[in-house]
């Protein structure tokens, strides 16, 4: 029932498994699905207000009146009770009393369909807390019970999508606050528990015409004399269950922006960004998880997380000019994967860059060197022996920037001629930018020889510097086997 107080303590953002058992096992503890609804329409308003006679000497009294008033779509919304009383002049210089009363109340509706897409698990509740935006506007002696903080005494499940009379709103079960941050009974400043509401809501045992909120007097006639009225906004409520689905469901919770220079944020315009992801599910998955900025894809990461798993994706350094730059990051950015939400795989972080990274030099084109040199003979010993069973080793580097990932030709010359040519396919840049090169079954005379290797002679490949090319020269000795 509504009307019996859960005693939670709960903090809903983050809440882990709350109490009771799963139907099915599982081997980590559910983490919940939590969906922050907006109110359908906005606040509905009802006001109850009165003008009291006060009966004075010579029979001057005020003329007794009611009126009502009711307005939807607002986004403030007044909620309690005001009393004042008036002094009015007549022509014949006696003063009149009028007591005025003013009863202010509010209803707010939430739709609850998109919980209800998947089932929950049995045995676990439903929680739910209305939080709202409150700013007393009139308030005398607090009322009682108040601690000063609210003017909001009662919230009720509507009974009715009207008005019942006199602009007030209809009222079913009285729901109550539920106790965040402190130990003890529930304090006027913590949010109103509506798990029990929510949860009847989604099964349709209760009819879903929302919440009213009602202030400290509602009688309209005088007969306690508090007087506190409130104006309340930005209301929503924050809803967590627990989805009893065979999917995964991939959520980034978190961006995180450190400067280089060990500040939070975005200081010298160089950065690192990680990203928190988390899957909420019993099913493990892998993923992807990409990075924008600006609305430019940066760079893409590929992982796996496990059931009920969070982990935190580490990008490259980024490097940003000076100013505000918008920062989103994306799991499972094309949909590949069948998920229980797939609206709560995005995040965005804005930073503002006090200052402009360095510009990073320009990419210096490739440059092909031949690095090494040697000769081995028929035991892959360093040495040569005459006849053809020397090998000609050289290793092939690639002192630029730009990875070359054309054919690249090699040739051999052995005492200025030419001695034949072989091919690789390519060479990096770096770190990973040498690639060796054999020739084979190299025939040398007996006695002292030049051998050199060049890279490119054909200059088919575009370099930043041509000449380059050729190796040192290389003087061996051959000698009989």
């Amino acid at each position: 029932m509504l009307g019996i107080r859960l005693g939670l303590s709960l903090t809903l953002m983050g809440l882990l498994a709350g109490p009771g058992s799963p139907a099915r096992p599982v081997e980590a503890t559910p983490i919940g699905h939590t969906v922050t609804l907006q109110p359908v329409g906005g606040w509905r308003a009802g006001l109850h207000h009165t003008l009291d006679e006060a009966p004075l000497s010579r029979g001057n009294t005020c003329e007794s009146g009611v009126e009502q008033s009711h307005s939807e779509g607002i986004d403030v919304v007044a909620v309690g009770y005001s009393r004042y009383v008036t002094d009015d002049v007549l022509e014949s210089g006696l003063l009149r009393n009028c007591i005025t009363n003013d009863v202010a109340q509010a209803r707010v509706a939430f739709d609850v369909s998109e919980l209800t897409r998947y089932p929950l698990v049995k045995g676990l509740p439903v929680k739910a807390r209305l939080t709202y935006r409150e700013q007393r506007e009139v308030q005398g002696t607090p009322p009682r019970g108040s601690q000063g903080i609210t003017c909001v005494k009662q919230a009720h499940v509507a009974a009715t999508d009207g008005r019942l009379f006199q602009g007030m709103f209809a009222k079913g079960e009285e729901v109550f606050r539920t106790p965040v941050g402190h130990a003890g009974p529930p304090l006027n400043s913590d949010p109103w528990d509506l798990g029990d509401a929510v949860e009847g809501w989604m099964n349709g045992s209760i009819a879903n015409h929302g919440v009213v909120l009602s202030g400290f007097d509602e009688s309209g006639d005088q007969k306690e004399d508090s007087t506190c009225l409130s104006t309340l906004s930005d209301v929503q409520l924050e809803v967590l269950v627990y989805r009893d689905v065979a999917q995964s469901d991939l959520k980034v919770t978190q961006i995180d922006v450190k400067d280089k220079s060990g500040a939070n944020g975005c200081v010298s315009g160089r950065i690192d960004v990680t990203a928190s992801v988390q899957n909420v599910a019993d099913i493990p998955t892998p993923y992807e998880i990409n990075l924008r900025v600006d609305g430019i894809p940066v760079e893409t990461v590929f992982a796996s997380i496990g059931q009920y798993e969070s982990k935190t994706v580490t990008f490259s350094t980024l490097d940003l000019s000076a100013g505000e730059h918008v920062l989103v990051v994306q799991a499972d950015p094309n949909g590949e994967i069948d998920e229980i939400d797939e609206n709560n795989n995005l995040l965005v972080a804005r930073v503002t860059c006090a200052s402009g990274a360095a510009p990073k030099p320009e990419a210096k084109a490739a440059d092909l060197q031949v690095s090494k040199v040697e000769i081995l003979d028929a035991k892959n010993a360093a040495g040569c022996v005459a006849g053809k069973a020397n090998t000609v080793h050289a290793v092939i580097k690639n002192a630029g920037d730009v990875e070359v990932g054309a054919v690249i030709t090699i040739q051999l010359s052995i005492d200025g001629k030419p001695a034949g040519t072989v091919t690789m396919g390519g060479v990096g840049a770096p770190p990973n930018n040498e690639k060796d090169a054999y020739f084979s079954n190299v025939d040398l005379a007996k006695g002292a020889h030049t051998i050199r290797v060049t890279v490119n002679p054909d200059g088919k490949v575009p370099e930043a510097n041509e000449t380059n090319n050729t190796s040192t020269p290389l003087t061996v000795t051959c000698t009989d086997n």
